[in-house]
């Protein structure tokens, strides 16, 4: 989940949030903007949310971070990644 504001229904995000993680979902989050809601990005990353909340200054900032690669690497290597995703590095 990349995100720039707050949840419109902050109880039905973090339901479906638990509803996904329930049925085998890993959420990862992301915040790009000086202003986010750190409760709901940690209540919606999978635990250990070390690993999967990360906190950019900005979207600009992204390309440059050194979450990139734990991101690729992270969705690549997922049991769906095979089916979903075209993780070759051109």
């Amino acid at each position: 989940m990349l995100t720039n504001g707050d949840s419109n229904s902050r109880q039905m995000t973090l339901f479906e949030a638990s509803e996904g993680r329930r049925v085998g979902i890993t959420f990862l989050t992301v915040a790009a903007e000086p202003w986010f809601d750190r409760y709901v990005l940690s209540a919606i990353a999978s635990f250990p949310h070390q690993f999967n909340m990360i906190i950019a200054d900005s979207y600009a900032s992204l390309p440059s971070s050194d979450h990139v690669d734990y991101l690729r690497n992270t969705i690549c290597n997922s049991e769906l990644a095979r089916y979903y995703f075209d993780c070759s590095i051109d």
